[in-house]
């Protein structure tokens, strides 16, 4: 594969990149309003029913379908993509992946396999990622990552307060996403002077899904904490009560 440099072509002008720039911003909103839409519905649902474990495996089967809709959009710019169809894909995730899912953590979810899946994620997604930055082919894994924290990033903040997390928890998750922004500047700075070249689909595919997973996990983690930590009050409350 020739390399190739990111970069706009000479004879673009300064209107077309600012159409440009907006048809970039105006899908983004989309993405994050989507997100915020799934999550409230979410809430809504695990608000008026009586909460229950199942519906974390729900959650995650909802969080699970965003994946197709990062994957076709993160890269519109280059190759363009349908809404409509990262929808419909969507939808199709949702009630395939998202059923088996459910029964598969509703079998196996235990704090020791929780802590293992957590740390293999975490391992396959540094070690593509450095793999990456060593081959300086950084653009598209950065670009995909980006765009997967855009979709969750919203839901993600939202459930974390709604499930009462404890300071701890947040400090760690504002240390990431501070990390992947001071990233973002510095990467955005290194691809302004052409310095990183584009690579093949399915790497920047591959660290996309890892990093989606890993927040997956970690927020199913947080969850199971603030849930036990939950019922243990509720137990508590119906003592003092008595």
């Amino acid at each position: 594969m020739k390399e190739q440099h990111f970069s706009l072509p000479q004879e673009h002008s300064d209107y077309e990149e600012l159409v440009y720039l907006r048809k970039i911003l105006l899908l983004r909103l989309i993405h994050v309003l989507f997100a915020f839409g799934v999550s409230c519905l979410i809430l809504f649902v695990e608000t008026v029913y009586e909460f229950t474990e199942s519906r974390i495996y729900l959650t995650v089967g909802f969080k699970v379908s965003l994946i197709p809709i990062a994957i076709i959009l993160f890269k519109v710019d280059r190759v363009g993509g349908s809404l409509v169809l990262s929808l419909i894909f969507g939808i199709l995730f949702t009630l395939g992946l998202g059923a088996m899912l459910g029964s598969l953590f509703s079998v196996c979810w235990k704090p020791v396999t929780a802590f293992v899946l957590l740390s293999a994620f975490v391992t396959v997604h540094f070690a593509l990622f450095l793999y990456a930055a060593f081959e300086k082919d950084v653009y598209n894994v950065t670009k995909g990552l980006l765009w997967v924290l855009e979709l969750s990033i919203v839901n993600f903040i939202i459930q974390i307060f709604y499930f009462r997390a404890e300071r701890f928890y947040l400090l760690i998750i504002a240390f990431m996403f501070g990390m992947f922004g001071a990233f973002s500047v510095y990467h955005a700075k290194m691809i302004s002077q052409g310095k990183f070249r584009v690579i093949p689909r399915e790497r920047y595919v591959l660290g996309a899904l890892s990093v989606y997973i890993d927040f997956t996990l970690i927020k199913l983690f947080i969850i199971q904490k603030c849930c036990k930590k939950r019922k243990e009050d509720e137990e508590q409350s119906t003592l003092i009560k008595e």
